[in-house]
């Protein structure tokens, strides 16, 4: 018996052995292979760079030897910041220069095995300030330091508060500007030439009591003009519809506004007016369509009906039909069809004097906008007593025109290089070209 359960034992260890032995060597193998396989991976090499130098984003192209077909094999380092490879082939591979990169050797490393290329110099971006374009200026219209309400020619022409207003340049014809003058009413100034001969006024409405109302700004659409007014107490007003045949002048709507300022027309004749922390659309027959803002004291963006505004003086529509809006320390976008509220340049919660980018720009307070025809603004920066060039192609803001202690008004286009303005204590009518 103790002989059978000896063999036994004897058979379990010369068993064991054999799989010990088994085991041993299936563990050679394996090594043995891992070993060939890393012998198998031949060592990349870079021969060139196809440029020695560039900005963050420049392509370049890596020449050398075994780096693969696969890029996610390979890992490409300027210096000692990754970036990944566009393409590869066994002799190239196509990168960009990564963000945070410098100066410094070019390494590629294909799966466990990096090489080091030549030296890579990293340039700083280019950087091309567009000049500010200068501005000349001069009065065209009336005397500024003498005041009345006289119609005529020339040296004749006399204003009291001119305020906003209206350009027109008919198909044939001279220049007409309809002037909104506070106290005077509205106005027409045609400008036929150079000089203060080529001037003519004349009244459009009078402001039969200047006491009780103001006018503030005025449109003209041929058979009639629309002219704001407000009550120099309460702030209360509407705008006036004024027949060019002369028949009596009424309201153009039933709604009472209050402290409307700007007006505006788009190219199906709605009407838009500036009434201090919102924006109304009436249809041309006076129909109150839309309000733009709920009313409140604010610079949120967002719905038509949620966005607040902080002092809407202005408003203006571009050429796509959105509405541009002088919001005192801001400029608001409302978008045509669905009246999304956006700013575009300056911050409303931060009154400032700062040219530079659209949001790191800072106004004084606005007084009222003026859009050239390739898209730029020129703003009438009230708060700084400054006239202010938006240009939106550059993306910047930058200062036209200082004025030592009086405030720019109105800002009336005519086209890229002409627009005229109004001031404070001035009552002339100025012309404005950037050279």
């Amino acid at each position: 018996m103790w002989q059978v359960i000896q063999n036994y034992m004897t058979f379990l260890i010369n068993k064991k052995s054999i799989i010990s032995f088994i085991g041993f060597a299936f563990l050679v193998i394996l090594i043995g292979s891992c070993s060939k396989n890393e012998e198998a991976q031949p060592t990349p090499g870079i021969t060139s760079l196809s440029i020695a130098e560039g900005q963050v984003g420049t392509s370049v192209t890596i020449t050398g030897t075994n780096f693969g077909t696969v890029a996610s094999d390979v890992k490409i380092f300027f210096n000692t910041t990754e970036t990944i490879a566009t393409s590869v082939t066994p002799t190239q591979i196509v990168t960009t220069v990564p963000v945070g990169a410098t100066t410094g050797a070019v390494k590629v490393k294909v799966k466990a095995l990096e090489v080091t290329g030549s030296s890579f110099t990293v340039l700083a971006p280019i950087t091309i300030e567009a000049p500010v374009p200068t501005v000349s200026f001069i009065a065209i219209a009336g005397i500024e330091t003498e005041t009345g309400c006289t119609d005529g020619t020339g040296t004749d022409v006399r204003f009291t508060s001119p305020y906003f207003g209206y350009a027109v340049q008919p198909a044939v014809g001279p220049l007409e500007l309809y002037i909104a003058d506070l106290i005077c009413g509205a106005r027409k100034v045609t400008i036929s030439g150079f000089g203060a001969s080529s001037v003519t006024a004349t009244t459009l409405q009078s402001n039969t009591d200047p006491r009780v109302y103001e006018y503030a700004d005025v449109l003209y659409f041929g058979s009639y003009s629309l002219i704001t007014y407000r009550g120099l107490g309460n702030g209360q007003g509407n705008v006036l519809r004024v027949p060019t045949d002369g028949s009596l002048a009424t309201n153009f709507s039933s709604s009472t506004l209050s402290s409307p300022g700007g007006l505006a027309t788009d190219a199906s004749n709605n009407v838009y007016v500036a009434e201090l922390r919102s924006i109304k659309r009436f249809a041309p027959s006076g129909l109150l369509q839309a309000t733009y803002g709920n009313g409140e004291t604010g610079s949120i963006d967002g719905a038509a009906a949620t966005a607040q505004f902080r002092f809407v003086s202005d408003v203006q529509v571009n050429a796509a039909g959105d509405l541009i809006a002088a919001d005192l320390y801001s400029i608001r976008k409302i978008a045509t069809g669905t009246g999304i509220v956006s700013t575009v340049a300056g911050n409303g919660a931060t009154q400032g004097n700062v040219d530079g980018t659209l949001t790191t720009a800072r106004f004084g307070g606005i007084n009222s906008i003026g859009l050239l025809p390739n898209g730029n603004m020129i703003v009438a920066d009230g708060g700084n007593n400054k006239i202010k060039l938006v240009d939106m192609q550059a993306g910047t803001v930058v200062t036209l025109l200082t004025f030592a202690s009086s405030q720019p008004l109105g800002i009336i286009v005519v086209n890229n290089n002409t627009f005229y303005f109004t001031r404070t204590d001035s009552n002339a009518i100025y012309k404005a070209t950037l050279n």
